[in-house]
């Protein structure tokens, strides 16, 4: 997009950024995280919002001398107070990634503040897995209007599931999810990645959605780059 005319910015938003390296426990051996590994992307703009003050901290050291330490902006806090705050430089398109590990880490009040600000195609953490499942016994439990399921879906439907199978219970909560966003004006979705475990158990689903149809297009060829390498 960096052509465009229409686009003099490309900004990498991410709101659970983390410090910046992983460690990978089946190898002991430390990785890049989102953050570094989007620094090396051709974007013209970094936000990073971490709450954990610590995390924040260890991203900001891993940053300093960077060859692009000069486009990114670091906030430390709730990433719902630091999206009514940050500016958006006009003539952007935004990816922003949202990276929750529980489902009231990131209210669907969220996502409209965002959506609200910034021109964005999303890349959103749905933790089907380290979350929904884990915790389902428990957040069924809770109707009230600020439930967690409630909260994080920006409406109450998925009172309507049933929750005799799990993965039914789920792929639902998905299709709520993308509902909503729908409102939103995102029309088009990329095919939803499962991601897991080494033993091929699941931790959660990425899911794409943009308000083009070129951005749709966009993430269905790389996932078929990281998907089935063999063919590219």
């Amino acid at each position: 997009m960096k052509d465009q005319p229409w686009c003099s910015h490309r900004v990498y938003l991410e709101l659970f950024a983390g410090p910046g390296k992983c460690l990978i426990r089946e190898s002991d051996c430390e990785d890049l995280g989102s953050p570094l590994k989007a620094l090396e992307k051709n974007f013209t703009k970094f936000v990073f919002i971490e709450i954990n003050e610590a995390a924040a901290r260890a991203l900001y050291q891993r940053l300093i001398g960077h060859p692009k330490a000069n486009l990114v902006e670091i906030w430390c806090g709730d990433c719902a107070e630091a999206v009514t705050q940050i500016k958006i430089p006009e003539k952007s398109l935004t990816l922003t990634f949202v990276d929750p590990t529980r489902v009231r880490h990131a209210p669907f009040a969220l996502i409209e503040t965002l959506c609200a600000k910034a021109r964005s195609d999303l890349l959103i953490n749905i933790p089907i897995g380290t979350d929904i499942k884990r915790n389902m016994h428990n957040y069924i439990r809770h109707t009230d209007d600020d439930a967690p399921l409630t909260v994080y879906l920006g409406c109450d439907s998925w009172k309507e599931l049933p929750t005799t199978n799990p993965a039914s219970f789920c792929r639902g909560l998905i299709e709520i999810y993308q509902s909503q966003l729908r409102k939103l004006g995102y029309n088009f979705f990329g095919n939803i990645q499962q991601v897991t475990t080494p033993k091929n158990l699941p931790l959660y689903y990425l899911l794409f959605a943009s308000k083009v149809a070129l951005g749709e297009k966009f993430w269905n060829e790389t996932l078929r780059r990281v998907n089935e390498p063999e063919l590219f």
